[in-house]
């Protein structure tokens, strides 16, 4: 109870004083991006950014990171590091605030200021925010109370689907406001073949990618019991390895992706590529001929290119029944269920393309898709709209 009323405190704290910076006007035309709580110049944020420089959006475009000097971004973006002083006044002055995370409730919105939330993934699976089944009553009164501000705060919602509008955006963030249903900008790039094939070719040479590129993106789990760094981790990769010398005869590479939240990979296998820190998902998922995960949302993204998915889940049971819960039945994904190692194996060994591209087809028209390859300038209309109309 100490530990959740003091994170509350501080955070009421930090929103007083920087009602200070309130004494600044908004630049009408200022936009501040941020992805991943400041973590990486990547996702929904940075589609929408590029979109927008490409096009001659009349904006200043700011970018918020926890570590400004290791990224070259393009002229005409301006860096500012998070939580700084620099930081909360850009924030407080910003018309527009693009975020794919909910940014821990520790700036107070003003009047004719936007928030935008384009969340970091799509589709309904495991449950997020206040219905995740693991939390104790202290972790919910605090999610319950940053909910509830977040709610109030934000002016417009990105969604994927219908069925994510339902379960992440209603249930899970309790948000009943404004939504733009145009997909996440992040995937357009799967509806323009050129620049797909261009991104994937870009990749796979730059990480030095050949024969079938495997790539293994597990989830976050959140206590020690669950970590990704235990058995499920290693089982999966010598799995993999295993498939890859036996029976592709050598030609594949296996890359490692940790989830955002989780560090980078610490299993010795020297013939997995560790590519957590690699800056864009999206590049990976182009460069990829095969993706394996358990209850990762990029399922959502790679079903747009119908190439092969494995959901490898030996704890299906505990993680589905105990810690998160799923939204939807695992059934329902775009995955072969694999629970055993065994059938990791089979099913790599004996891929049916076309029985993946039709699960994959499936799922898109159950979750009742609103993915069509226009959600950047969709997103970037809604941003200009509200520069120009200086309403929220």
């Amino acid at each position: 109870m100490i530990k959740a009323t003091l994170q509350i405190a501080i955070r009421e704290i930090i929103r007083f004083v920087m009602r200070i910076f309130c004494i600044f006007p908004i630049k009408n035309n200022r936009v501040i991006f941020q992805a991943y709580d400041g973590k990486q110049y990547s996702c929904n944020p940075k589609y929408i950014c590029e979109y927008m420089l490409k096009n001659g959006k009349p904006i200043e475009i700011i970018w918020s990171l926890n570590n400004p000097d290791n990224y070259k971004l393009a002229e005409g973006i301006v860096k500012t590091k998070c939580y700084s002083l620099k930081w909360m006044y850009y924030v407080m002055t910003s018309k527009v605030i693009v975020s794919n995370t909910r940014p821990k409730t520790i700036f107070p919105a003003r009047k004719k200021q936007v928030f935008i939330e384009t969340w970091h993934a799509g589709g309904a699976y495991k449950e997020v925010g206040i219905n995740v089944k693991s939390q104790n009553k202290w972790e919910k009164w605090v999610l319950d109370w940053s909910q509830k501000k977040e709610a109030q705060r934000t002016t417009l919602f990105l969604s994927s689907s219908e069925i994510f509008t339902k379960y992440n955006i209603n249930i899970a963030h309790d948000y009943y406001g404004d939504i733009l249903c145009s997909g996440m900008p992040r995937n357009d790039i799967f509806f323009n073949q050129q620049a797909y094939a261009e991104a994937r070719e870009r990749t796979r040479k730059e990480l030095g990618l050949t024969g079938n590129v495997v790539l293994f993106a597990p989830t976050w789990r959140k206590s020690a019991e669950e970590s990704e760094n235990n058995s499920i981790v290693k089982d999966a990769l010598d799995c993999i390895t295993d498939v890859a010398n036996n029976e592709w005869n050598g030609n594949a590479t296996i890359l490692y992706r940790g989830h955002h939240w989780s560090g980078d990979i610490r299993e010795n296998n020297k013939k997995v590529k560790d590519v957590t820190s690699y800056p864009d998902m999206q590049e990976l998922l182009c460069a990829a001929d095969i993706l394996i995960t358990d209850y990762s949302s990029s399922i959502w993204d790679f079903a747009f290119t119908q190439k092969p998915c494995f959901l490898f889940v030996p704890d299906v049971s505990f993680y589905g029944g105990e810690t998160h819960g799923f939204c939807t039945p695992i059934e329902s994904w775009p995955g072969k269920i694999c629970e055993t190692k065994e059938s990791l194996y089979n099913g790599l060994a004996n891929i049916d393309k076309t029985e993946h591209a039709r699960r994959a087809s499936d799922h898109i028209r159950f979750a009742k898709s609103y993915e069509t390859g226009i959600a950047c300038s969709q997103t970037s209309d809604a941003i200009m709209n509200y520069i120009r109309s200086g309403s929220r």
